[in-house]
């Protein structure tokens, strides 16, 4: 809600910590996130697993994040 009151129209979900799980929960905790966000401005936002110790999808966060970004709109 603060998001849209903000103005923000797209969002970019980095699912952090996954070199913490198995895969099995990575997706579960994926698809309750997507479930959040169904109704709301942002259902549909990319949603990218990462983990900051051994940097798996940082490379896709960051080309989701540009990609994101060069297609952004800005509000007044």
């Amino acid at each position: 809600a603060v998001l849209e009151l903000l103005g923000v129209r797209d969002v970019v979900v980095a699912l952090t910590k996954v070199d913490a799980v198995d895969a099995d929960w990575v997706e579960f905790v994926a698809d309750e996130v997507s479930g959040a966000l169904e109704g709301t401005p942002f259902a549909g936002a990319p949603i990218v697993p990462v983990s900051s110790v051994t940097g798996q999808g940082l490379d896709e966060l960051k080309a989701v994040l540009d990609d994101t970004v060069s297609h952004a709109s800005r509000t007044k």
